[in-house]
């Protein structure tokens, strides 16, 4: 009996820690820590030389943070007011390069497909479609880029 107190405490504690830590339904958490729990059970095998507490531990860990993952919900993306900038577009426009021209007019010529990537990613699809075409040379691009955002 006391073995099973301790197992118990295992998934509290762990399903806590993680409830804590990210903020999602202690509840929740506690049901997948279970569910990991009572697959560790059926896949340990003693004769690997660890004790049952660590693998199922282990399993749990894994479990919970596959399950905090999949919640994690992708950044919304809010375009700024039309008006909340100091100087028109069109001027801004104006003075760029003509390379840095057909970068910004690939990405408001269909604005969500960029907005929905982030980062590094999404510079690198802009690449592959601006690049792809032969509208211009890889050095190009990325001068062009570094003027956008110097001027930005």
């Amino acid at each position: 009996m006391k073995n099973e107190k301790i197992e118990f405490n295992l998934i509290r504690k762990i399903a806590w820690s993680f409830h804590h830590t990210t903020g999602h339904d202690y509840d929740e958490l506690y049901a997948e820590a279970s569910l990991a729990y009572c697959e560790a059970m059926d896949d340990w095998c003693p004769d690997r030389g660890t004790k049952f507490t660590t693998y199922a531990y282990t399993r749990m860990r894994y479990a919970l943070s596959g399950y905090v993952r999949g919640l994690q919900k992708p950044m919304d993306f809010e375009m700024p007011e039309i008006g909340s900038y100091n100087t028109p577009f069109w001027e801004i426009e104006e003075t760029l390069s003509e390379s840095a021209q057909i970068i910004v007019d690939h990405i408001f010529s269909n604005p969500h497909a960029y907005l929905q990537e982030r980062g590094q990613a999404r510079r690198a699809k802009l690449r592959r479609v601006v690049v792809g075409s032969g509208a211009m040379k890889d050095w190009q691009f990325f001068q062009a880029c570094k003027e956008i955002r110097a001027i930005c």
